[in-house]
């Protein structure tokens, strides 16, 4: 077997794929604004690699698909935060569609800050 080739272990099975839809991609793009060539620049490959994407002739990186998501502030890039999403405008939208904008959130670590001392100067930790 050539090294470049690893076995997998036994009864170890692939694991699901599950395809991105070209449309859903197109759609992602133009959510984020971005031409053709813009897209292809963000993502790093070729615009003929793009459409090829959107055509449904080559199977789309899921990576790509994932961070073009991201910048269109469809969805956002960790686990936990399913139902979030970041506005063209940078405010952070909360499942129960409370808006956060970066003003809002510059004291937080502040507020938290002094909460904890709130709680430890009462005894309450």
């Amino acid at each position: 077997m050539p090294p470049h080739k690893k076995r997998r272990a036994p009864g170890r099975k692939r694991p699901k794929f599950s395809p991105v839809d070209s449309e859903a991609f197109r759609v992602a793009r133009f959510t984020a604004g971005l031409s053709l060539e813009a897209a292809a620049a963000f993502l790093q490959v070729t615009t003929r690699t793009i459409r090829n994407w959107e055509s449904g002739s080559v199977r789309i990186s899921y990576p790509a698909f994932r961070l073009l998501r991201v910048r269109a502030g469809m969805a956002m890039p960790f686990d936990g935060w399913d139902g979030w999403h970041v506005g063209k405008d940078g405010t952070l939208w909360s499942p129960a569609r409370q808006s956060f904008r970066p003003k809002d959130l510059e004291w937080l670590s502040l507020v938290f800050a002094q909460a904890r001392q709130w709680r430890k100067d009462r005894g309450l930790t």
